[in-house]
């Protein structure tokens, strides 16, 4: 399931969950960053990333909406960043 059905499907995020990921994407490095939010390599193919990082958003938004105690808002802001980064058609691998 891609990033944009899940959101179709699941509701809509919070304006300012998505306005700090839009931002933090800026600077996002798929090389600097994926590791550490998804266990991947920079080399794994672009299919296999968004769909861990589709399942990592998931899994973050579902414990946002359950009022988790384990969620964090800033863990959630750097995968959300992560998957807008990668979905932009013209993003840079830094």
């Amino acid at each position: 399931m891609s990033f944009m059905s899940l959101c179709t499907t699941r509701g809509k995020r919070p304006k300012l969950l998505m306005e700090a990921a839009r931002i933090a994407a800026v600077s996002y490095s798929r090389k600097r960053d994926l590791f550490r939010l998804i266990g991947a390599h920079s080399r794994s193919s672009d299919n296999a990333i968004l769909d861990q990082l589709t399942f990592e958003e998931a899994e973050m938004d579902s414990r946002r909406r359950e009022g988790d105690a384990d969620y964090r808002v800033l863990r959630h802001i750097e995968v959300l960043s992560a998957l807008l980064a990668e979905l932009r058609p013209t993003r840079t691998l830094h």
